[in-house]
């Protein structure tokens, strides 16, 4: 009886997942959804799969696509003041973290920890 085993990612295989489309694949993605065009005809006209260019068209969308580099951003930094803020911001207005971390464009899960952080000094203030 033959075992069926998984083949794994290969490097060459890994870095493709990176930046497997041409940047002037991309640029035409950008030019067709910039016409109004949904992200279906876009994968039709481009031959590409529908998720990749689902993906594309929701980062089109949000402002994040970039025909050259893709869509992948940098990890951002955060100083300890910007999240005592924050966390000040969450204890002090009556509104949920999923309000505090769209007004300020991070993740729920770093308020929650920030608030979590900074709970005790900033409980004296308030």
């Amino acid at each position: 009886m033959a075992v069926a085993t998984r083949k794994g990612r290969t490097r060459k295989a890994h870095a493709l997942m990176d930046g497997a489309h041409a940047p002037e694949m991309k640029q035409k993605a950008y030019e067709l959804f910039a016409q109004g065009f949904g992200y279906r005809t876009c994968a039709r006209q481009l031959g590409i799969s529908i998720y990749t260019a689902r993906d594309w068209n929701r980062h089109y969308n949000n402002g994040t696509f970039e025909p050259e580099t893709g869509y992948r951003r940098r990890r951002r930094y955060f100083t300890d003041d910007f999240k005592r803020e924050i966390a000040r911001a969450y204890l002090k207005e009556n509104v949920s973290i999923n309000q505090i971390a769209q007004k300020y464009t991070v993740t729920r899960r770093s308020v929650t920890q920030w608030v979590e952080k900074f709970k005790d000094e900033l409980m004296t203030e308030i």
